[in-house]
């Protein structure tokens, strides 16, 4: 395995096939890179993260269009936030778009 790789083995809840199955995941990066069905039987679950879905837009000194660009599973984070902050200017509440 590569430095920073893993592998974690579990029952894996997979939400979109609406199944849970015993699996592998191979980890590199930080990244899924592969999904390996197994044969055993586990006490452990593996489940997809949780997303927190209450954001406050303003913070991230976008305009809604660009911060929907993002995705929900990803907005900008403090350090995104300040680095914007010096390129572009604040909305602010009381501007017209």
């Amino acid at each position: 395995m590569r430095d920073g790789a893993f592998t974690i083995s579990g029952n894996l809840v997979d939400v979109l096939q609406k199944e849970i199955f015993p699996a592998a995941l191979h980890i590199e990066s930080g990244k899924i890179i592969r999904i390996v069905p197994e044969s055993w039987k586990y006490d452990t679950y593996i489940t997809p993260g949780l997303v927190d879905a209450h954001v406050h837009i303003e913070r991230s000194m976008l305009y809604p269009a660009e911060f929907a660009r993002h995705g929900p599973a990803r907005h900008p984070s403090p350090q995104d936030e300040r680095q914007r902050a010096l390129r572009c200017r604040p909305l602010l509440a009381h501007q017209s778009l």
